[in-house]
């Protein structure tokens, strides 16, 4: 009997049948079940994902959301090699990525205003395992990208912006480039200020405001006409991005102001442009007075003929009566309007830069509030309505200003969109669209190549 207890309990134990009395041996016997144990897990490559420092979850679908300007780090469980696969190209830009045996980090940037995917995947070295990360890009700021400047020291540069980094890019027509950060000003909403080292006032000035189409603000530039010296003021600037280049979308009548920069001084410019249907064709009025082209007298009207530029975006003009009279312009879609824009030398007058900017004329005059730059390195925000103009400027040391002058029409024969501020005869003249406001000094005056623009609120 105790025999047969021992037999049941080794039975149990092994949880198998054997036969107790040693027969039965072989491949049959209880020794083939002894050495087996828990079996061992298979290999596998795993991944921690962390954004901008912190551990971060995948979303229901696998991947991980990130914003643009997120620094994504991916540690892998074992030592790998990296490879990476975007949805769309050219969407997404990396900025000081690394990738070595133990992590994969990068600055996620879309340049694109649509969410794409970017994947990056680990290869364990010296085996098949690997691990994708799925990485949900989101949309770009609408705003981030080129702009043509167009700035009233007579240049044109570009502005690259990306919102969601807060840097900025502007480059000459020579290739030098200066790089820095910008930052959105509290006390203003819709206002930043950029950081230069150009800046050496009290009040940093340097700011700019923007839509989808334009950005206008100021920026430490070169000034115009110094010799051999390079120095440096805060100027406003026009910068846009949406640009005709279909010569029959030219057409419109602009009253267009500008200023023109010399050694030895500057002047105001203030004229109605039109550009004929088509596009073939530019008539200024070249009056002694401010008139509409259809009340200007036959004689003072000159006539350009229009052809293309150095690019496609740039269109030449030459007077029909004068073949050395040239000049290039382009022409901007912002908002629903065109807006007429010009900067560089005047090829009639040595050592003479120039700027302008024509809006297209109107009888609306709507109460406006604007916010911008003027040539004297102010911030300024400034209202007009139908019998005032009103300033609220910031000098560039630190000293506030407020400003109010009447404003009347030009006449009968002047431009119905064209105001003149009562600040002496002909002080300043103002012009206004939906979308920017425009003062200048009077040609003449002692308010003579100041200008003032605005993006409107």
């Amino acid at each position: 009997m105790m025999r047969a207890i021992r037999c049941f309990v080794a039975v149990a134990m092994v949880t198998a049948i054997a036969a107790c009395g040693g027969g039965g041996g072989g491949s049959s016997g209880v020794g083939g079940l002894i050495a087996t144990g828990p079996s061992a897990p298979a290999a596998k490559l795993t991944t921690v994902v962390a954004i901008n420092g912190a551990e971060a979850s995948a979303a229901s679908d696998g991947r991980y959301l990130v914003r643009p300007g997120d620094t994504v780090v991916i540690t892998p469980s074992q030592g790998a090699t990296w490879s990476t696969k975007a949805a769309d190209p050219g969407f997404v830009q990396l900025r000081n990525p690394t990738a070595v045996d133990n992590q994969w980090s990068a600055q996620v940037v879309n340049t694109k205003a649509q969410q794409t995917t970017y994947t990056v995947t680990a290869n364990a070295a010296g085996s098949d395992l690997s691990s994708e990360v799925v990485l949900a890009v989101m949309a770009g700021d609408a705003r981030n990208g080129e702009f043509l400047v167009f700035a009233t020291n007579g240049t044109q540069q570009k502005l690259s912006l990306n919102l969601d980094l807060s840097t900025y890019e502007l480059t000459n027509s020579a290739g030098s480039t200066v790089t820095g950060t910008f930052s959105a000003r509290a006390e203003e909403p819709g206002t930043f200020s950029f950081k230069s080292a150009r800046v050496e006032i009290a009040v940093d000035n340097a700011r700019f405001r923007l839509t989808d189409d334009v950005v206008v603000g100021s920026f430490p530039l070169e000034l115009a006409q110094a010799g051999p010296f390079i120095a440096y003021s805060v100027q406003p600037f026009v910068a846009v991005r949406n640009l005709v280049t279909e010569q029959a979308g030219l057409e419109g009548t602009y009253n267009r102001f500008g200023i023109d920069l010399t050694p030895t001084g500057r002047d105001s410019t203030i004229r109605q442009v039109q550009v004929l249907p088509g596009g073939a064709a530019v008539l200024m009025c070249d009056d002694i007075g401010v008139r509409r082209i259809e009340a200007c007298p036959p004689a003072s009207v000159l006539t350009y003929d229009v052809t293309p530029g150095n690019s496609a975006t740039s269109w030449r003009i030459t007077n029909r009566a004068n073949p050395n009279d040239v000049g290039a312009f382009a022409v901007a879609r912002v908002g629903k309007e065109n807006v007429y824009l010009a900067a560089g030398l005047n090829s009639q007058v040595a050592n003479m830069s120039v700027f302008r900017i024509g809006l297209q004329d109107s009888a609306a005059w709507p109460y406006t509030t604007a916010r911008g730059a003027d040539t004297a390195a102010g911030w300024v925000k400034f209202v007009l309505d139908a019998t005032t103009y009103s300033a609220a400027v910031t000098r560039y040391d630190g000293s506030q200003e407020a400003l109010a002058y009447g404003l009347i029409g030009t006449g009968t024969a002047g431009p119905q969109g064209m105001r003149i501020a009562n600040q002496g005869p002909g002080g300043l003249w103002a012009v206004q669209s939906g979308q920017l406001a425009v003062v200048v000094g009077g040609r003449g005056t002692a308010q003579k190549g100041f200008i003032q623009i605005g993006l409107t609120d």
